[in-house]
């Protein structure tokens, strides 16, 4: 697979893509969001997108949010077909590019507890454990939290 990444949701052109990638990987592994509230994160930030190589559906993809000289990054999202290839500390390394050509020194990330796998992945790349936060859905079943982490792209 080449990889190659690219930007949707600053112009209005290609907003219907970021709705397109949200609904056919990221609603795959996270809580669904609104078309709304997703189009309000497109005016702040934007996803990086890797798709298949003959195009027809988006493989992996990221939100990033830049805060002054810190990232926020969300919805990390492998299609689950391709988890364990590589394939998202790949698309990790291309957010950390991205940050660093946008002068960001370090980025901010929240995990949701219920999913014990994913801070083994993080803290692999370094990034480290900041705190914890609530986590409120009134449509889960189990309890839980956002444990909160960072990594300094210095």
């Amino acid at each position: 697979m080449r990889f190659k990444v690219k930007r949707c949701g600053r112009r209005p052109a290609n907003r219907h893509q970021c709705i397109r990638v949200y609904r056919d990987l990221v609603q795959r592994v996270h809580v669904p969001i609104r078309t709304l509230d997703l189009l309000r994160l497109l005016q702040s930030g934007v996803f990086l997108v890797v798709d298949a190589d003959d195009r027809s559906q988006p493989v992996a993809c990221a939100y990033v949010e830049q805060r002054g000289f810190r990232a926020y990054l969300g919805m990390l999202s492998v299609d689950p077909v391709r988890q364990g290839t590589g394939l998202g500390r790949q698309m990790m390394t291309a957010v950390e590019q991205y940050c660093r050509g946008h002068r960001v020194r370090s980025i901010d990330i929240r995990i949701l507890s219920l999913r014990p796998e994913l801070p083994p992945f993080y803290r692999k790349l370094n990034f480290v454990e900041e705190g914890t936060a609530p986590y409120e859905n009134p449509k889960s079943t189990r309890p839980g939290h956002f444990l909160l982490m960072s990594k300094n792209l210095d």
